[in-house]
Parts: structure tokens; sequence; C-alpha cells
């Protein structure tokens, strides 16, 4: 099965959103049991400490812990007295907070369908009165406990769940047993024992543990006994337990109120995502089928609308370059229309006995034939040359032992159109570049026929050098006529010439300026027309130094 984009980023966010959501309400819950678990055991901790002193005091009357040995009774009243009685008088202790509200009043009057009992009777304080004692042991032996009783009883109650337990029996070493133990909500009285300054046991129930916290009982600033505290691991409060149940409640409504927004907010993302990414695609097809006018407006300044941009570009690109090859393909059949149609002009003429084949007839032909030859090789060069394929061979030599040589080829044709040829390198300096003899030869032959051709006489022609850290500038700086501004840009496009002062009368295929700009980029160069100081065109070439 595949997925189309929109799936793929509306799963991914969604999926995304749901990681986060689930992990925020997991630690949240987390946090808060945590919380309320250390919240239950610090309070229950402070009911500790107000037993320590009815400890403490006790032992000062006895002298020792021997009255509590094996004596439930009187390990019971004691927990009464520090950690408070159902029934709290002044000078009791304190009360238990979690005193469980008197039973709603009996009917005045009226037929009842339940039998109407009188509330049971009651021991002092919290606990109920001890079971009757048999012979040989102060307490009777508890019944074996029903596991199946047991777990249909936790699976039942409405207050447990997987994760709570019901408090174990109180019970000690010694063959002592004995009923259940104060009744409070945290069943603190069933996770607290007495140990003597040794600690040894001495009563409450026998539990052995590395969490089990130590509490010092002492009389002046002597400890006399520990108060082991074993710490709850469930929550046995029916209160805690029910806040508990609607926290989870509470976080679940909440969790799926996230996720459905968590969808909708995917979906809007994905949609508001994929937008500028569909206008793109069409965009592509438009391109594609020669709609080179086409444009995409940005929404917005990131990736996409980088990509926007870049996609306009790329059309005006493609525009101008499809511009330019109907150009070319215009200017190549213009060249090649107007010597072919001299030729045939002359050949039909000579044919229909109009006119004479004389010699200089003949010369003429032979003259537009070797215009359509050097067209014709200007275009395999320059195409060569766009390829990459013109062999360069590459070797260290001096510019300006170069440029003296092309000079002194030069130097008679200029004088023949009355053009000077200022030549202002020095030929004894030293310029080295790595390039290839014969394509800087071509290159410098070319802009000095160039400058002779389109040169007016009286004029001239200067070359110089500069030199950078880098790099040599040579310059090639003629005389008027000039060109206009708008021209500078474009003379080293294909076939371009400059009306009037650069027509065709004067010779030339106009391709000679785009070769030696393909010959100095493939050095690693730079070429550029600027107006000169002499009131004609000042081209710059700028290679690299051979270092």
């Amino acid at each position: 099965m595949k997925f189309n984009i929109f799936l793929k980023l509306f799963l991914a966010m969604l999926l995304s959103m749901i990681v986060v959501v689930g992990a925020m309400m997991a630690s949240t819950y987390w946090s808060f049991r945590k919380g309320l678990s250390d919240y239950i055991q610090k309070t229950e901790l402070e009911r500790v400490e107000a037993l320590v002193p009815v400890l403490s005091q006790a032992y000062q009357e006895h002298g020792d812990w021997d009255f509590l040995r094996g004596n439930r009774e009187a390990w019971i009243h004691l927990l009464d007295q520090g950690l408070g009685k159902r029934h709290g008088k002044e000078g009791d202790g304190p009360i238990d907070m979690l005193e469980p509200p008197p039973p709603p009043p009996l009917p005045e009057s009226g037929n009842v369908d339940f039998p109407i009992l009188p509330p049971p009777e009651f021991g002092e304080g919290l606990f109920p009165p001890p079971p009757p004692l048999l012979e040989g042991d102060k307490f009777p032996p508890p019944p074996p406990p029903n596991t199946v009783e047991l777990s249909n009883a936790l699976q039942n109650a409405p207050y447990l769940n997987s994760t709570t337990l019901p408090p174990p029996p109180y019970h000690h070493h010694g063959g002592h047993h004995g009923g259940p133990l104060p009744n409070d909500p945290v069943f603190l009285g069933r996770r607290l024992r007495l140990l003597d300054a040794s600690r040894d046991y001495v009563v409450g129930p026998p539990y052995h543990g590395d969490k089990e916290s130590f509490r010092p009982v002492t009389v002046g600033e002597v400890t006399v006994g520990w108060l082991a505290v074993r710490p709850v691991s469930v929550f046995t409060d029916r209160l805690a337990i029910s806040f508990l149940e609607q926290q989870k409640q509470a976080n679940l409504l909440i969790t799926l109120l996230a996720l459905g927004l968590s969808i909708l907010a995917s979906l809007i993302l994905a949609r508001v995502f994929l937008a500028p990414i569909r206008r793109l695609a069409a965009g592509v097809q438009a391109l594609s089928a020669g709609q080179y006018d086409t444009h995409i407006t940005p929404s917005s300044q990131d990736e996409l609308g980088q990509l926007a941009h870049h996609f306009n570009w790329l059309a005006q690109t493609l525009k101008s370059n499809e511009k330019a090859r109907r150009q070319w393909i215009a200017d190549i059949a213009h060249e090649l229309r107007t010597p072919l149609a001299i030729l045939k002009g002359e050949i039909e003429a000579m044919q229909d006995g109009i006119r004479n084949p004389s010699p200089e007839r003949i010369r003429s032909l032979h003259g537009e034939v070797s215009a359509l030859t050097k067209l014709v090789d200007d275009l395999h060069e320059l195409s060569v040359s766009d390829l990459g394929a013109m062999n360069y061979r590459r070797e260290p030599l001096n510019l300006a032992e170069l440029i003296q040589e092309v000079c002194g080829q030069f130097r008679q044709r200029f004088a023949s159109r009355g053009l000077e040829l200022i030549n202002r390198v020095d030929a004894h300096a030293d310029y080295p570049v790595l390039a290839d003899p014969g394509r800087l030869f071509q290159l410098f032959s070319n802009l000095l026929e160039n400058s002779c051709r389109y040169t007016d006489s009286p004029g001239l022609c200067e070359i110089t050098v500069d030199k950078t850290e880098q790099t040599y500038a040579i310059n090639f700086c003629d005389s008027a006529p000039g060109v206009p501004d708008e021209a500078l840009g474009k003379l080293f496009d294909r076939l371009y010439r400059v009306d009037k002062s650069r027509s065709r009368e004067l010779g030339g295929s106009g391709l000679g300026l785009s070769i030696c700009k393909n010959i100095v980029e493939a050095h690693g160069g730079t070429i550029t027309a600027q107006h000169g100081e002499h009131g004609g065109v000042w081209i710059r070439v700028t290679l690299p130094k051979y270092l």
C-alpha cells in the first residue's frame, strides 16, 4: 500500500502528538500519585511522633518493656493514646481526623422494610474488646486464611484494584496472636512495632525489611527503645483511593480531548504544509509543458518559500534560454542566408548569360564561400567549447612574451588601416601563467582582430597589464567608436552585433567574442567589457597567476 505525502505528514504529526500527550499524562499521573503517597507518609509520621512521648512515659512508669511483651491489650491501649481515639476527649491525645460520620437518625414513624437494630457496643477508644482468652494462651490463634475467599473478596471489593492489598493480620512471634488493631484508615497500627534499646523485638507485627524506618524512644538523653515504622506500599484509605479514581477518570477525559485536538491539528497542519508543495508540483508540470511564464507566489519565508523563489528563477532562466535558442537559430539562418543568396544570384546570372564568368566575379564568389566556411568553422568551434570538448594543453608560459608575439603579427595590419597598436607591456617582464599557448594566442588574436576591424581611422589600440596578488589583468583599450551602455553586457553573446559600428558589412561572424569568453572561462579567468578612456571599448581579461 502506497501512502501519499498528505497521509505521511498527517500520521507523522499525529503520532508525535500522541507520544507527547501520552508521556505528559503518564508523568503527570505518576507525579500526582507519588506526591499523594509522600503526603500520606508525612502525615502518618507526624502521628508517629505523637506516639513517642506516650511510649517514653510508659517506660518511665514501668522501668522496662517487659509489661508490653506479649501484652497486646496494653500495646493497643498505648496506640489508642498516641494515635488518637474515635471519640477523643480533652487530654486524650489527637483526635482521628478520618472519623466516620454518625449514623443517620431513625424515623419517628412509618413502616420500614428492614429491622432496626441497636448499634453495637464498642470498647473504649477506637478498638473493640479483645476476644475471650483460651487456656494456656493469652490470645486465641487466628483461623487459617481461606485463599479462595480472599481472592474473591479482592475482586469484588469496590474500592480496591490490582495494586491494592488488604492489610496483613496482626501477629508476632512467640505463638501469641490477636485480633484487629486500631481502625485507622491507612492501617498505621498494623505497620508499627516496638523494639528495645538493642533493637530486639518487643511487641507489634514482626517485619524485617530494608525500607523500615526507626524513631528513637528516649528517656532523658538515653535511648530506651525504637519505634519501627513500615512504609505503606499501597493506598488503603477509601478517600484517597476514591480521589485517585477521580483523577484517573479526569486524566482519561483530558487524554481523549487532547487526542481529538491532535487529530484536528494534524489535519490542518498537513494541509497547510502540503499546499505549497502542490503548487510547486503544478508549476513543474506547467514548465514541462513549455509554459515558461509560470510563476509561483511564495507564501512564507521558510525553506518552502525559498524553493518557490528558486522555481521562479528556474522558470525565468528556461524562458531566457528558450528565447536565446530561438534567437540563435534565427541568427544562424540569417548569417547563412545572405552569402547563399549572393552565391545563388551570381550563379543563376551566369547560367542565364546575364553575366560572364570573369575572374572578378569568380573572386567574389570565392569570398562568399570563404565567409561561409569561416562561419561554419566558428560555429563548430563554439559548439565544441560549449561542450567542454575543446583541447587544452596547459603549460607554464610568460604572458609578456606571448603578447609581444601577437602584437608583432598585427602591427602591420593596424598600420595599413591607419591605426596605431600601442603595447605597454615590458618585453622583459615575467608574468607566469599556466595556460594553453595556442588558445591564449587565439584569444588575443580575436581581440586585436575585433579592435582592428571596428575602430575608426585614425585611431589606436593600447595594451597594458595590471598585477594583483592572485591574478594578471590584460587590458585592450581602443578608440572610437564605442558602444551603447545596453550593448556592453551583450558583446559576448553569440551572433550579437551593434548596429552601424558593428555591422556585417565590416566582416566577421559575430562569434569571435563568444569564443573568447569560453577560452577565458576554461582557464579559470573572467572577461568583461566597459567604456574605455580613449572613447572606444575596454576589454579586460583576468587570468590567475601561476605560483
